[in-house]
């Protein structure tokens, strides 16, 4: 048999792939690698008192193999009502990387650190070889930096910080802060590996605040909204905001003012805008700033809030998206036009379980295109599929995205908006919100203003 040319044959086998490939139609584009949202770790390193000295002397990439695992810390998670311990956080770390091995994107809106830290510290007793309590914080912060790229080193990170990540104390933070700078010195490898975010280490040192480019063209602005809080020392002397939160909003403002489009620019904080639903439910004394049952106080001092939602883009539009921490439970807000996403708490120190997102971004329009919930019932096996899927938003709620059109219709429809306060606390038993109380919720979704959300609340 005669033997066709080389180049003839190559022709025909291209041909015949072209023709099978319109027969059966285009495969679809693999699917964009996920992204990884996860808020309030509130790690602390010495829920083992004892091992304060050990962990002071160690080098970070060391902390694992030479202490916790020698203590037989992986055996003892932190229960609810504590913050999470180094068993919690590294369990965390491996059910997250189990869903998303390499996430492209992992936003974190701060809290880092445990609460009352320093108070702890203290009470380990340390002794004088261990340096100073800073020192031990931010040697915390670079352990997590340490964890956190190991696990995903192909990851673009952006983080904000929380009211505990401050060395003062909670809600306590200066301007050009020396902690705030080592901070960015340790995490600019994962913040901007290849430029996206040039500003990072200059504006997370003065204010605590920065401008990042994700990989799908996404401008996020994140903003140091601690500082906005009435329960920060300068607000608690000038309720309508001191210096510091002016200056702030100032940064904010000009920086959303920059972006070209508000559909191409995200806001990533840690306190997020409205009331605190939560502080409403407590008796006075009970809450950081002494505020009580019945009392509408929002979590942004004077008018800082109005401010904050008037903010707009080149084109006159808002942020497409805003992504807050803080309230350690799983939420939603709706700031005008724009959703905000409260992303769950690690730390079960609310009686939550833990819990993380995992989030599809729609590779048109660059929002989000749907999430899941993955969260940890105690008891439960320490291993890799430990964290349960608990719900998939789109599925779950029949809705098509997350924007401030679904969010609208998961509010006002009463069964879906019942079905998500489920949700509040990431599947923890004695729910938060209750048949007697969760209007109080439900108005805190919409209504940011203290009069309108009293309006709603006192609506039956």
């Amino acid at each position: 048999m005669r033997t066709l040319p080389r180049t003839t044959r190559h022709l025909i086998r291209l041909l015949a792939f072209v023709f099978a490939f319109a027969a059966f139609g285009a495969a679809p584009p693999p699917a964009a690698a996920p992204w990884l949202f996860v808020s309030d770790i509130h790690l602390n390193p010495i829920a083992d008192s004892s091992l304060v000295d050990q962990l002071a002397k160690t080098a970070v990439e060391d902390w694992d193999v030479n202490v916790f695992d020698k203590a037989g810390s992986p055996a003892d998670l932190s229960p609810r009502g504590q913050d999470t311990n180094p068993a919690l956080f590294r369990l965390t770390l491996l059910n997250m990387s189990a869903q998303a091995p390499e996430p492209a994107v992992v936003i974190i809106p701060g809290d880092f650190l445990v609460h009352q830290f320093r108070d702890k510290w203290d009470a380990a007793k340390p002794s004088p070889a261990a340096g100073t309590f800073a020192d031990f914080a931010l040697k915390t912060i670079r352990y997590m930096k340490y964890e956190f790229a190991k696990t995903f080193p192909k990851a673009q990170f952006v983080i904000a910080l929380g009211n505990n990540d401050s060395v003062a104390g909670d809600y306590n933070f200066a301007r050009n802060s020396q902690f705030r700078k080592d901070f960015a010195r340790i995490w600019e490898p994962l913040v901007n590996p290849h430029g996206q975010a040039p500003d990072f280490a200059s504006g997370f040192y003065e204010l605590g605040d920065y401008r990042a480019t994700l990989p799908n063209g996404t401008v996020v602005i994140v903003v140091n909204s601690n500082v906005w809080s009435p329960c920060t020392p300068e607000n608690l002397a000038n309720p309508s905001g001191g210096p510091l939160a002016q200056d702030v909003m100032t940064s904010y403002t000009n920086s959303v003012a920059g972006s070209s489009t508000g559909a191409t620019t995200w806001v990533l904080l840690h306190i997020p805008p409205g009331i605190d639903a939560y502080a409403a439910q407590h008796a006075p004394g009970e809450t950081g700033c002494n505020y009580g049952y019945g009392t509408a106080v929002p979590f942004y001092a004077g008018n800082l809030a109005t401010r904050f939602g008037a903010v707009r883009a080149k084109d006159g539009q808002p942020p497409a998206l805003i992504i807050a921490g803080h309230l350690h439970n799983d939420t939603y807000r709706v700031v005008g036009a724009t959703p905000l996403m409260v992303v769950p708490s690690i730390s079960p120190i609310h009686y939550n379980n833990p819990a993380f997102f995992i989030v599809q971004i729609d590779p048109n329009r660059g929002n989000i295109a749907d999430y899941t919930a993955y969260s940890f019932n105690y008891p439960s096996a320490t291993s890799a599929n430990s964290f349960a899927l608990e719900y998939d938003f789109d599925r779950t709620f029949m809705l098509d995205d997350f924007s401030q059109p679904s969010l609208s219709k998961l509010h006002d429809d009463k069964d879906r908006s019942a079905s998500e306060m489920k949700f509040y606390d990431s599947g923890a038993p004695n729910p938060s919100i209750t048949d007697r109380n969760r209007r109080v919720y439900w108005c805190a979704n919409d209504h940011l203003d203290p009069t309108s959300f009293t309006d709603c609340r006192n609506r039956h």
